[in-house]
């Protein structure tokens, strides 16, 4: 979950907009979308998509990727891709996916949620999204210079009670959560 409440597929997915906010569809509404299904099945179908471009590129530098990260959740190796994946305690599933053009019976096993923007640090590899201090020194700033724009009011999705309930709801029903990362701002 974003800043403002929008899904994105991947953490590790940068700017990608999504119809689709947690203001008005459930998480586990959104993990069994069409929107989802399909993303699901390029991958089961052995294709990169689009959204996974960063991975790949850090891929091509021998870094360890988040891609590279998720594979070895599920058991599979890349230097010993096809044996591995076979034996992964997901395999089941995969097959299931695949068979159901994306569709899943699984839940989250990872999951991240950014739970707004509110924050007191304006650290300078952060975005105006990501801090509330932020968007006040660069409004400051775009009065300066050209290289600083104003930036958008982002309201948090936390801030609307449906969507928390929605959100803690859906969170209830996950048996299988493995990793749940809560940023967004100073969230504690």
């Amino acid at each position: 979950l974003t800043y403002d409440g929008g899904f994105e597929k991947c953490r590790w997915t940068k700017n990608r907009e999504t119809q689709d906010n947690v203001q008005t569809t459930s998480l586990l509404r959104y993990f069994n979308s069409d929107d989802m299904n399909q993303f699901r099945q390029q991958m089961l179908s052995g294709n990169a998509p689009e959204e996974c471009e960063t991975c790949h590129y850090q891929d091509q530098f021998g870094k360890v990727s988040g891609r590279k990260k998720q594979l070895l959740k599920s058991g599979v190796r890349e230097e010993d891709f096809f044996n591995s994946f076979l034996s992964s305690p997901h395999f089941k599933d995969f097959k299931f996916s695949y068979a159901s053009y994306g569709q899943t019976t699984r839940t989250p096993v990872d999951l991240q949620a950014d739970l707004g923007n509110l924050c007191n640090s304006a650290c300078i590899m952060c975005h105006p999204r990501a801090s509330s201090r932020l968007v006040q020194d660069y409004k400051k700033l775009s009065k300066t210079s050209r290289l600083f724009i104003e930036p958008e009011t982002y309201r948090s999705w936390v801030d609307s009670p449906w969507a928390m309930d929605s959100f803690l709801k859906d969170l209830s029903k996950i048996e299988d959560l493995k990793y749940l990362h809560l940023l967004g701002g100073e969230t504690l």
